[in-house]
This record gives C-alpha cells, sequence and structure tokens, in this order.
C-alpha cells in the first residue's frame, strides 16, 4: 500500500505543478470565510478552476475498488494546499469552504496520512459516509445557516489528533 500512496503523492505533485500557473489564492476568499480561516491560512491555498478535474487512474487503485470514485463526477478535489474546482462552481462559497476544511485536514494529516485514511474511509464507509467527508460537510453545513464561524484548523486539530 506504501508504494501506491507514493505513487498518487508523486501524481498529486505533478499534477500541482502542471497546473501552478492556474493557482487562485485563495486569500481573496477571506472576507467570507471570516473566522473560519485564518488570511495566513488562507495565503498559502490555492484554487484552480478546470472543466475536468484531475483524479490519478491508475490500474491498481481501479483493482483496489476505487473506480466509482475516480468516475465519479465531483465538483471539487483537494490535493494538499490546493483545490480544483469545477468552472461552473466558481461562486459557490459552500464548496470553497468545503474544500478549504479538507486543505486543513491535509495540512494537519500530512500528505501521506491523508492519502492513506481517505482511501480507508472510502473503502470503509463510501464517499458520503467517509468521517474526512463528513466533517467537511458539518463545516458546510455550520457556514450555510450562519451560525457562529467555527475556527476550522483548531476544531480539527482537536478531532484529528
Amino acid at each position: 500500500m506504501s508504494n501506491l500512496i507514493a505513487k498518487i503523492e508523486n501524481w498529486i505533485d505533478e499534477t500541482l505543478e502542471s497546473h501552478c500557473e492556474q493557482m487562485v489564492p485563495c486569500k481573496q476568499l477571506s472576507s467570507y470565510f471570516d473566522g473560519y480561516f485564518s488570511e495566513k491560512f488562507l495565503t498559502n491555498c490555492f484554487y484552480i478552476v478546470i472543466p475536468e478535474l484531475p483524479k490519478p487512474d491508475f490500474p491498481e487503485l481501479r483493482e483496489a475498488g476505487f473506480g466509482s470514485f475516480i468516475d465519479d463526477d465531483h465538483a471539487g478535489i483537494t490535493y494538499k494546499c490546493c483545490y480544483f474546482i469545477k468552472a461552473e462552481q466558481e461562486d459557490n462559497l459552500y464548496l470553497h469552504l468545503h474544500e478549504l476544511v479538507h486543505v486543513c485536514q491535509w495540512t494537519i494529516l500530512g500528505a501521506e496520512k491523508f492519502i492513506a485514511t481517505y482511501m480507508e474511509e472510502l473503502q470503509k464507509y463510501g464517499y458520503e459516509d467517509a468521517p474526512l467527508e463528513q466533517m467537511a460537510k458539518a463545516f458546510e453545513y455550520n457556514y450555510s445557516i450562519h451560525a457562529d464561524p467555527i475556527d476550522v484548523m483548531d476544531a480539527l486539530r482537536d478531532e484529528l489528533d
């Protein structure tokens, strides 16, 4: 499994490098997410608007049962400090927040542990019920009902440590 995780991480690094000129700083979203993410954090996060989301499509991922995740039509996907969103979702603040929660998870867990945890959760619970997804959905819901902001990084550190 560690070889596959390393292969995925290399693919992610190559993908991010090949799209670096398209990266938009998330700092421009800071006024929307005041109280959820620090400006310092958002300065180090980026998003890329793209027609199709890049996903690693290795035979060994399909053999391990991740074919439906690879083939599913998601609105966004996060890799390390950057997330990709489909062009028609660019103004969707709920999606931006959701993906920024995943950036926090990547930051706290580190790439190798995030990838391993996410894969394990997809296999055990499926996409909709994966705990890392449920965490992102919970913050997204809090934002959608205009509840008091929650510092995402602090809350996730408590939950993921």
